[in-house]
């Protein structure tokens, strides 16, 4: 055996090795994925639909994303009548940006493949066509959550939005 100070370098070696391979590993499964599947065969019959929302919806982005959002009143955002009337404002890590009223009209655009190589999501995003809330037509929005999602491809809930045919 060699003496105590060789033993001590061996030692240091090997726990930086360890070190940096646990860094590398965890790197690597920190890594994200962000294809646009839009041209998918799966996905390519969402693509240009309009539709027309049945009800109103609030409009957020959250701390991580500056990302709009669309989705229904409730589930983890504030109900419709317990809305301030002044927006911007912030609701726990989101920020609310106002209300979509129903028979506004979108058009998708885009669907895309995001999140942690270790588990990805599809995200349907559109643009705002038309709105009585006029500060957002033109924007894009992510219309994720207007969908079921438990169905692969995701279906527009019939009881959220319709789809205006040509």
């Amino acid at each position: 055996m060699g003496s105590g100070k060789e033993k001590r370098m061996v030692f240091k070696r090997v726990a930086t090795g360890l070190l940096v391979w646990t860094m590398a590993s965890i790197l690597m499964g920190m890594a994200r994925i962000n294809i646009d599947r839009s041209k998918d065969q799966r996905y390519s019959n969402a693509i240009d639909k309009q539709y027309r929302t049945l009800i109103d919806l609030v409009i957020y982005h959250s701390d991580d994303s500056k990302q709009i959002v669309v989705d229904k009143f409730g589930n983890g955002l504030p109900e419709k009548g317990k809305m301030k009337n002044k927006f911007p404002y912030r609701y726990y890590d989101e920020m609310i940006l106002g209300v979509l009223p129903a028979g506004s009209v979108f058009k998708t655009k885009r669907v895309m493949e995001e999140g942690p190589k270790t588990g990805t999501f599809i995200f349907y995003y559109a643009e705002l066509l038309s709105s009585s809330n006029e500060k957002f037509v033109g924007k894009d929005i992510n219309v994720t959550f207007l969908a079921n999602g438990t169905v692969d491809p995701p279906k527009f809930e019939p009881s959220l939005v319709e789809e205006i045919k040509p």
